[in-house]
């Protein structure tokens, strides 16, 4: 009798194991997977510029600024040296994040289109002290505006497609309200990434609107395939 009972705890005791032993492996594999996603693949990648003030993605450009004057009091002081890859890296990143249009480019689309010159200055100034390294980084290497190019050949200015029609945001509103351009119609022109000489530029002769500005844009001069929709 009492052999009977000890048999009935032990294969309780089993039917409780057993499903333990069957979760055992999935339960280690998912922790693992969640391990692997939180710890190491974020290391895996290199920290962003806001990572680098160490303050949050997507900081405002106030907190920005706030993080930067903490991190160049501590070197004005002589409390902290940095080095000066060190140094590039915070001065890079307190720069393009503090200019509103590659700081928005940055956090919407991921474009950092002044990385080559992050990479040009740490292997320049490696080793150096970072007080010899010349300020501002990003506005000593910019590129040629398409501005210069056409000085001394017509009034350039730079304007964003919006929710209005593009002719408008070039246009001078008369005292009535409606709008005139004095010089007559404007005209679009654009530089394809990568090049700097006026013979590259390529000029808008269609429609102003957005639509119209948007497709000559992403067809001619990013070259992207247009894609018809059927609504």
């Amino acid at each position: 009798m009492a052999t009977g009972r000890g048999e009935g705890r032990v294969a309780a005791s089993s039917s409780i194991l057993s499903p333990i032993k069957a979760y055992a492996v999935p339960l280690f594999l998912f922790a693992l997977a969640i391990f692997y996603q939180l710890v190491v693949l974020p290391r895996s990648f290199p920290p962003s510029h806001y990572d680098v003030l160490g303050i949050e993605r997507h900081s405002s450009i106030e907190e920005v600024k706030d993080a930067y004057e903490k991190l160049s009091s501590k070197w004005n002081s002589g409390i902290e040296v940095p080095s000066a890859v060190d140094f590039i890296e915070i001065q890079y990143a307190y720069e393009l994040l503090t200019n509103s249009l590659w700081k928005r480019d940055y956090n919407i689309f991921g474009i950092d289109e002044q990385l080559h010159v992050l990479d040009k200055f740490k292997e320049q100034y490696a080793g150096e002290s970072f007080s010899h390294i010349g300020l501002p980084l990003l506005e000593a290497t910019s590129s040629v505006h398409s501005a210069s190019l056409l000085e001394g050949v017509a009034n350039a200015g730079m304007v964003e497609l919006g929710d209005v029609q593009l002719a408008a945001s070039l246009a001078e509103r008369m005292p009535t309200g409606h709008f005139f351009f004095r010089n007559g119609l404007p005209s679009l022109v654009a530089f394809p990434p990568g090049f700097k000489i006026s013979d590259c530029l390529i000029k808008y002769d269609g429609d102003l609107s957005i639509d119209a500005v948007t497709d000559w844009f992403a067809t001619v001069v990013l070259g992207f395939p247009r894609i018809l929709c059927h609504s």
